[in-house]
């Protein structure tokens, strides 16, 4: 398996919001292909996990910040 690195994904809309953390996983064969691992919801409703594939962070419209958490 090619080597890649995990990177810790925070969203924060403005300074006094609480960031929200996500798992981005690039491909091993396709610099194309992207997995964000998320999850999602609320105390009081429940959480869901999602894997979002073919995520590409430059895209959002969100801010946000990436951590490099890992490499293998």
């Amino acid at each position: 398996m090619a080597p890649r690195t995990a990177s810790l994904v925070t969203y924060r809309s403005t300074p006094t919001e609480r960031a929200h953390f996500a798992i981005f996983v690039p491909s091993a064969t396709d610099d194309g292909q992207r997995t964000l691992i998320d999850v999602v919801g609320f105390p009081m409703a429940g959480f869901s996990l999602e894997f979002k594939r073919n995520y590409n962070p430059a895209a959002t419209q969100r801010p946000h910040m990436m951590y490099r958490i890992g490499h293998r």
